[in-house]
């Protein structure tokens, strides 16, 4: 019972923290200005993006990004929901980020001006600028990295002629 609460908490705690960070930033920093945290490290800067991470594909319409971000929401929602009980907590969550992090950047796509996703962090890496993002990208990053541990670890039954292995943390 614990898990499936968790998953929901990392859910709908990341869908309303990407949402809110998203609403603040707007609120209170003109839209192309940058307001220094960490001078040379961090920033709030908010921007929009009508593309995808690092602003790629910038000449794709909304309503595509509509689709595509909802059909990746649906598909990894029902493959967990079919798989659920073979994966560990740690991998549940990890869903859980994907997931949030999609319907976020999917909710800007539906009702965000021009249809347009809402960055707003920006960081400096040395002297490079790394592009901005936001606490979905984040979110889908840090889920994605991890679902790829999980996959890159399973054994394939049918190679080995043993049973799954499942990983749990």
């Amino acid at each position: 019972m614990l898990r499936p609460l968790l998953f929901l908490l990392v859910l709908i705690g990341g869908i309303a923290a990407d949402l809110w960070t998203k609403s603040a930033a707007f609120d209170s920093v003109p839209e192309h200005t940058s307001h220094v945290i960490s001078e040379g490290l961090f920033a709030i800067e908010p921007t929009r993006n009508s593309g995808a991470m690092w602003s790629l594909f910038q000449d794709v319409p909304a309503w595509v990004w509509i689709l595509i971000r909802g059909t990746i929401a649906l598909g990894l929602l029902l493959y967990y929901l079919r798989h659920r009980r073979e994966m560990g907590l740690w991998v549940q969550l990890a869903f859980a980020g994907v997931l949030a992090g999609a319907v976020g950047n999917l909710h800007d796509n539906a009702f965000a001006k021009g249809g347009m996703v809402r960055d707003f962090i920006v960081m400096w890496i040395g002297s490079y600028k790394w592009p901005s993002y936001n606490v979905a990208d984040s979110l889908i990053c840090i889920g994605a990295i991890l679902l790829l541990i999980y996959f890159l670890r399973l054994e394939d039954p049918a190679k080995t002629g043993k049973k799954a292995k499942v990983v749990k943390a």
